[in-house]
Parts: structure tokens; sequence; C-alpha cells
């Protein structure tokens, strides 16, 4: 909740985190607060970005040898400047067609940081959700052209959500049933372990191999 009285408890969470795994040479870096933009409207913009320059702060203390970056769930809010961050990152859930644009924005108001789009995905659920009626060719279509105008850019690297299907969805996307069924197909690999085509976007461009 970003209360201040509750900081030094939250500074000692990312203490015992970071110096735990400070000197592990397997973490690419951390994402110090998953959109926080969307915890603007409760909490008040002032009050979440100082938390999280004063977080990143302490986190260049407690493990200088990993990079820091935030994941902000759009292009628009990874505008905001946060001190100490290494790389900028923000979700990515429109049309393929928009990216460019998206992208270009972000690269404008921020010249001088690289630039990681750490999440994008398609979801094949076959519900009656608007915008989620998506079948597995389009979701394959999805990250063929997500990648391709992503090798275009200057950034070094994508991230895509999700590896799996899931089964099971907690309530931290809402009570909705239909927005839950969405989430549970935003995966590579189906629940039953076969790949859907979409795997094939990703091994083409990276060499991975997956093993069931």
């Amino acid at each position: 909740d970003y209360n201040r009285q509750d900081w030094p408890q939250k500074d000692q969470y990312v203490q015992t985190i970071l110096t735990r795994f400070r000197d592990d040479p397997t973490i690419l870096a951390w994402d110090l607060k998953n959109e926080p933009n969307l915890d603007y409207p409760a909490a008040g913009k002032a009050l979440v970005d100082s938390w999280l320059t004063h977080a990143a702060q302490l986190a260049h203390t407690y493990a200088p040898h990993h990079l820091l970056t935030i994941g902000w769930s759009n292009a628009t809010a990874a505008q905001t400047r946060i001190s100490h961050v290494n790389f900028v990152s923000f979700h990515y859930y429109l049309s393929v067609s928009e990216l460019p644009y998206t992208y270009f924005a972000l690269r404008t108001a921020i010249p001088d940081l690289p630039i990681v789009m750490t999440e994008f995905g398609l979801s094949t659920s076959k519900g009656t959700t608007t915008g989620y009626q998506h079948a597995e060719a389009e979701q394959a279509q999805y990250y063929a052209g997500i990648l391709k105008f992503w090798r275009t850019t200057q950034s070094p690297g994508t991230f895509c959500w999700t590896l799996y299907d899931f089964n099971y969805i907690p309530n931290v996307f809402g009570n909705d049933p239909q927005q839950i069924e969405a989430q549970k197909h935003f995966g590579l690999v189906r629940t039953d372990g076969t790949l859907k085509p979409a795997a094939s976007q990703i091994s083409s461009n990276t060499g991975f191999q997956y093993r069931n």
C-alpha cells in the first residue's frame, strides 16, 4: 500500500532477498515492481514513484552486480523516469500494427536506456470474452508479427507471456470468469505438454528447444 510507515519493513524484505542472491550469476535483473502504474489511482503517482526510486537505490546497494528494471504495464507508463534503473521495461498486448508507433514513442521519450518488452502475448481462449477469441493459428501470426518488428529495433530482447497454459488461475486477475479463462491460454505449451504453433516462432528466432 506504499504507506511510508511500512517502508522500513519493505526495506528489510528487499535486503533479505537481494543479499541472499547478490552473487548469483543466473539472475539477469531484478524487476522492482510489476506494473506499478496500476497502483497510481489508489496510492498516487508521486508516492509510488518515490518508493520505486527508494527501492532502486537500495537494490543497487544490496545487489550491485545485477541490473534493475521496472515492469510497466504499457509503454506510455514506461516513459516515467526512475533513478538507478538500468533498462526500461514495458508490457504489450495490443495489435501488431500499433507496436512500431508504441516503440518509437518510448524510444523518443527515453533515448538513453535499453528498452526490453518484458511481456507480450495472445490468449488462445475460445471463450466469449471480447478481445480474447483467438485461435492458435492467430496466436502464431501474432508472435510472428511482433518478433519480425522487434528484430528491427535496437532492443536487447523480449520476453513472451507465457510458456505454459494453466489449469488453474489464482484470483490475482480478479473474479471475472471470462478473464480467468483467457489467462489460462496464453501459453506456448498446452496443458498436455504439446506445443502450439506459436512455439515455432520462438524456436526459429532464438534456437529455443522445448523438451517435455
